[in-house]
């Protein structure tokens, strides 16, 4: 069956609206919807004080009118109550400035308290929600590397850097070889010599950046398969995560070893381009060779843009319609309302 949907935030409405709403979705043809992606601090407003009511209620409306559930795990958004209580899980930037909170993805995927905060939560969604029928799929956080916020220069970074670095290259004289760190006096004799590449008063060295990065990427995978192992212990439901063409810094097709399968984000880059929406479409359908899932499409005119272009009522029909025809087998609007 396909699947035709919306990503849905009952928490953003009053309740008496809820009915309302499902009953639409159920009359517009939706079966299925994303929900609780951001609602930690719905789901856990204290410490230790967990309730699912909200979701609870929203998923037995939703099942009134037949529509399944794709059930977001939180961590995108830690509440600011555990940022207050453990500030050493924010990022740094690459200036070693903290990156405050009161926004999204601001966590470290090395930082050991926020992966046990992580587990915590991720826990409690697999034991409430992992063997409800109708929780078809989970989405794992939400838009990796979304703000440019794969790469962080924390300390819990720095130490997991070299535990990184010593697996790839066995030895510090092979890292030396392998950087060039003759040049320019660079020649490290321990691993605690090296540090991120923070901000420098010219170019660092470009191999430094590389592993890097790269480490960043595998740091964004690790965390990935560290809710993925919760998940696969409490519920049969396929794994996803949502993916965005434009953000580089991880390594998609090593991501989607890891997934069941592939879906992403599709918002309009600049000026429409059919052809380039095509070969988007193209290349997440060849991360596994399958089809994949569109889990929110841009409705038409998006509010979050210096400039927000304005386009026909037609157009989010020929969007759905073009994912469809590059082998998607659902497209979810952000959002509904």
């Amino acid at each position: 069956m396909n699947w035709f949907g919306a990503a849905y935030y009952p928490e953003h409405w009053p309740r008496e609206r809820w009915k309302k709403d499902v009953r639409t979705m159920g009359e517009i043809g939706i079966n299925v919807v994303r929900i609780g992606e951001f609602s930690w601090s719905v789901v856990e407003r204290k410490r230790g004080e967990i309730d699912f009511s909200v979701l609870d209620e929203a998923v037995d409306l939703l099942d009134s009118e037949g529509i399944k559930v794709i059930m977001g795990t939180p961590t995108c958004t830690p509440p600011p109550w555990l940022t207050k209580e453990f500030p050493e899980i924010l990022q740094k930037d690459v200036n070693g400035l903290v990156i405050a909170s009161g926004s999204r993805r601001h966590y470290c995927f090395n930082s050991k308290i926020y992966r046990e905060e992580t587990s915590r939560i991720v826990e409690a969604f697999a034991d409430h929600f992992g063997n409800d029928p109708r929780i078809v799929a989970w989405q794992i956080d939400n838009e990796f590397g979304c703000h440019n916020s794969t790469v962080c220069f924390c300390e819990d970074c720095a130490v997991a850097f070299r535990v990184w670095l010593k697996k790839k290259y066995g030895s510090i004289d092979k890292l030396n070889k392998a950087w060039g760190t003759v040049f320019w006096s660079q020649i490290f004799n321990d691993w605690e010599e090296i540090e991120p590449p923070r901000r420098t008063l010219t170019s660092p060295n470009p191999s430094l950046v590389l592993d890097y990065k790269r480490f960043s990427s595998d740091s964004a995978i690790d965390y990935h398969n560290l809710q993925r192992e919760i998940i696969m212990r409490k519920s049969e439901a396929p794994i996803t995560h949502n993916l965005m063409v434009n953000f580089t810094e991880i390594d998609y097709k090593k991501l989607s070893d890891s997934i069941d399968f592939v879906s992403w984000d599709n918002y309009i880059v600049g000026d429409y381009d059919p052809d380039l929406q095509a070969l988007n479409h193209d290349l997440m359908r060849s991360l596994k060779k399958q089809p994949f899932l569109v889990m929110e499409q841009q409705p038409g005119r998006v509010n979050w843009r210096t400039v927000n272009p304005s386009y026909e009522s037609s157009q989010l029909s020929f969007w759905v319609k073009q994912s469809f025809a590059h082998g998607a087998f659902g497209s979810l609007i952000f959002r509904f309302r």
